[in-house]
């Protein structure tokens, strides 16, 4: 039992890097949606929720991640940055899930993310996305993405 204490602690300083999987999830009026416990446990009790520059959807960072993230942008050209900074920066919330395990996604972000009320959460290992279903269906459908497996193998994945 020390050892699984000792490894948690150990993986949250690295960030969580276990995040898999797709869940689904549902939102109340107010915001909330159940978030998986897995993810919970990789990304500890106090996280950071913001837009993703790419896609229309939420990325999910633990402390670290969040913290690296930060350092890499303060250490760019700052007048190379600075539209990313406001649209990611600016668009970024503390967060941290209540006693039932729910997660509030400020209206902002639903917006951005076109969520009303149905939603993908998928980890991508050190990080998450929250999708909104029908995006997440789009992005997933056959020959939605026409190179993957070009792109894949070019990388050697």
């Amino acid at each position: 039992m020390v050892e699984n204490s000792v490894e948690r602690v150990e993986n949250l300083k690295k960030g969580g890097e276990k995040m898999l999987g797709q869940y689904k999830a549902t939102f109340d009026v107010k915001g909330r949606t159940s978030f998986p416990a897995k993810f919970r446990e990789e990304l500890g009790e106090h996280f950071y929720i913001t837009m993703t520059l790419d896609q229309p959807c939420i990325t999910v960072y633990s402390d670290k991640d969040w913290e690296d993230f930060m350092a890499n942008l303060d250490a760019q050209p700052q007048i190379k940055v600075a539209a990313i900074r406001r649209r990611i920066v600016g668009n970024t919330y503390e967060a941290e899930t209540d006693k039932q395990g729910r997660l509030v996604i400020p209206n902002p972000l639903r917006e951005y993310a076109c969520i009303e009320t149905e939603a993908t959460i998928v980890g991508l290992g050190k990080r998450a996305e929250i999708w909104s279903k029908q995006k997440w269906d789009e992005i997933n459908s056959p020959g939605a993405i026409p190179n993957l497996v070009e792109t894949a193998m070019e990388l050697g994945l």
